[in-house]
């Protein structure tokens, strides 16, 4: 398994649970998102922000 796979499922798993505090999910693996933005720190990921209430994804942004 691929380690953005492992992050895929680590992810998954983790916003199914029902999460009674929102939380986002940041920076993840390029392969996850192609079109999304190149971190300029990390080439292997990109800057992604996923807001994520009561397991549900509210708003993927993207920053510009």
């Amino acid at each position: 398994m691929a380690d953005y796979e492992v992050t895929q499922q680590v992810s998954k798993n983790w916003s199914k649970r029902k999460r009674s505090i929102p939380f986002f999910v940041t920076h993840c693996p390029k392969e996850l998102v192609p079109l999304a933005k190149q971190n300029p720190q990390d080439d292997s990921l990109v800057d992604v922000y996923e807001l994520i209430i009561n397991g549900q994804e509210i708003s993927p942004v993207t920053p510009s």
